[in-house]
C-alpha cells in the first residue's frame, strides 16, 4: 500500500502537521485530525483513483502547504481509512514513522486471511451502502407508514416468491426482517448474533409451551399500545443512522478480525476516521431508542422468572407491578438500573448504556484532547470535576460499534414479539422446511 505525506498548515495558530496518509482499497474516505498545538479539528475527505493511483485531499481549518522547500513540521501522524494508527507526535525526526506503515503494524494482530475477510466485508457492505442501502430504506419507511399495498412489490424484487408468498401482514414481517438482518449480517460479532438470537428464540418457545395465557398477555400489551410498533420504528431508524456513520468505524469494524485485542491498544492507538463530533449524536439517539426498549425487556424478565409481566422484582418498594414501573418511572436513567444482570433478558441490554456519558454529551459537557485522544465526561457540567468518565476515542467508538450490536439484539426480540401477535391474531405462515428448499434471496 502506497503512503503520501502532505502537510498542513492550521488556519488557527498556524502549527505544521505532517501527515503520512495510507492509501488502501477504499475510493475515499473521512480524515479527522486535531491540531497538536491549538486543538482545531482538521475536517477532511480523501478521494482516491484506484484506476490511476493518484488522490485529492481536501481539509476545513487548514490549508496544504505546497512547493519544493517545506517546513519542518511540529508534529507528525499516519492516517488511514481501514486501521488504526499511531497517534500524533511531536515531530522529531521520520525514523519512527518511516519504517512500517499501519497496514504491516496491523498484520502483527490480524493474520492475511482474516485482513481479506476485512477487505471483502468493508467492501461489500460501502457497495451495498452506495447502491442498494436507499432501496431498503424505502421499504423500511413503506412498512413503518404500513402502507402495506406497496410493501408486496418492494420486498418481491429481493425474495423468492415460494419461499415469502407476501399475502398478509406477517409474511410482510418476516421478508422486512430477513432483508433488515442480510443487510448487516457480514458486520455482526457472528458467536453473539447467533448466540442472542438463538437465547431470544429459545425462551419465547419455552414460555410458550409452559406459560401461553401469560405470554399472550405481554403481547397483546404492548401490541394494543402501539409500543411494538414504536420500538420497531426506532430500531430500524437508528440502523440508518448506523449506515451513515459507518465509513467513520471501519477500523472499528477491524477490531473483530484481530486475534487478541491487547489491554493497553486504546492507549498506543488511536482512529483518524472520526472526532467525538461524528459520534456523539449516534451514541445519545441509540441511547434513548434502546432505553425505550427496557419496558419490553423488563416485561420478559417478570414473565419468565415471576410467571406474569406485571410481577416486578422486589426493588423498590412503590414499584410492585409493570404499571408501575411505566407510570411512575420517567427517567430513562433510573430504568436502566433495572438491568443489572440478574435475570435472563438483561443479557441484551446489559453496560451496554452509559447514564452518565449520555448526560454529559447531551449538555455538552466534555473536553476533548487531540494528541491523546482522551476524552472527559462531566455529566455534572464542565464546572463541577467530581464526577468525571474518563474514555479514549478508539474506546468510544468501540462503544457505538457495540451500540449498533446491541440494536441489532433488541430489534430481534421486538421481531420475535410482534410475530408472536401476529400468529395469536391468526395470520398465517408457509411450512420452514420450504426455505431449506427454495432458499431465500433471488440473487
Amino acid at each position: 500500500m502506497v503512503v503520501y505525506r502532505e502537510y498542513l498548515k492550521c488556519d488557527v495558530c498556524e502549527a505544521i502537521t505532517a501527515v503520512r496518509t495510507q492509501i488502501g482499497y477504499l475510493d475515499q474516505h473521512p480524515i479527522r485530525i486535531h491540531c497538536g498545538r491549538c486543538g482545531t479539528l482538521f475536517d477532511g475527505l480523501i478521494v482516491i483513483d484506484q484506476k490511476r493511483g493518484n488522490y485529492s485531499l481536501t481539509f476545513h481549518n487548514a490549508s496544504q502547504v505546497r512547493g519544493k522547500t517545506l517546513p519542518k513540521p511540529d508534529f507528525i501522524i499516519e492516517s488511514s481509512g481501514e486501521l488504526l494508527t499511531d497517534k500524533l507526535q511531536v515531530y522529531k525526526d521520520d525514523e519512527s514513522f518511516a519504517c512500517y506503515t499501519p497496514f504491516f503494524k496491523t498484520l502483527a494482530e490480524i493474520d492475511r486471511f482474516e485482513m481479506s475477510a476485512f477487505i471483502d466485508y468493508t467492501q461489500k457492505f460501502l457497495e451495498f451502502r452506495k447502491n442498494r442501502w436507499p432501496r431498503i430504506r424505502r421499504i423500511h419507511d413503506i412498512w413503518i407508514d404500513e402502507k402495506h399495498e406497496y410493501l408486496a412489490k418492494e420486498l418481491r424484487e429481493y425474495l423468492h416468491e415460494k419461499t415469502f408468498p407476501l399475502d398478509n401482514e406477517l409474511e410482510y414481517l418476516r421478508g422486512v426482517n430477513i432483508i433488515t438482518l442480510s443487510v448487516f449480517f457480514d458486520l455482526l460479532n457472528k458467536e453473539r448474533f447467533s448466540s442472542n438470537s438463538k437465547f431470544v428464540m429459545d425462551e419465547i418457545s419455552q414460555l410458550a409451551n409452559t406459560n401461553l395465557t401469560n405470554l399472550m398477555k405481554l403481547v397483546n400489551y404492548f401490541e394494543a399500545n402501539r409500543l411494538i410498533y414504536k420500538y420497531e420504528s426506532k430500531l430500524l431508524k437508528q440502523l440508518n443512522r448506523f449506515v451513515v456513520i459507518f465509513p467513520h468505524l471501519i477500523p472499528v469494524f477491524g477490531l473483530q478480525f484481530y486475534k487478541q485485542i491487547p489491554r493497553d491498544l486504546s492507549v498506543k492507538k488511536g482512529l483518524t476516521t472520526v472526532s467525538i463530533e461524528d459520534l456523539k449524536q449516534f451514541y445519545v439517539d441509540t441511547y434513548e431508542t434502546l432505553a425505550e426498549t427496557i419496558d419490553l425487556i423488563v416485561s420478559f424478565n417478570n414473565l419468565k422468572h415471576r410467571g406474569d409481566f406485571e410481577k416486578m422484582a422486589n426493588r423498590r418498594r412503590d414499584i410492585k407491578t409493570m404499571s408501575d414501573f411505566i407510570v411512575k418511572i420517567k427517567s430513562k436513567g433510573i430504568k436502566i438500573d433495572f438491568i443489572d444482570g440478574s435475570e435472563a433478558f438483561d443479557k441484551l441490554i446489559d453496560k451496554m448504556l452509559n447514564n452518565k456519558i449520555r448526560n454529559a454529551i447531551g449538555h455538552n459537557s466534555y473536553k476533548f484532547d487531540g494528541i491523546s485522544q482522551l476524552i472527559k465526561f462531566y455529566p455534572k457540567g464542565l464546572q463541577d470535576e467530581s464526577d468525571v468518565e474518563e474514555m479514549y476515542l478508539l474506546d468510544f467508538a468501540r462503544c457505538c460499534w457495540n451500540l449498533f450490536l446491541c440494536i441489532v439484539d433488541l430489534y430481534t426480540l421486538v421481531y420475535q414479539t410482534r410475530k408472536i401477535f401476529l400468529v395469536i391474531s391468526g395470520y398465517s405462515s408457509i411450512d420452514p422446511k420450504l426455505i431449506d428448499e427454495h432458499g431465500i434471496f433471488k440473487y
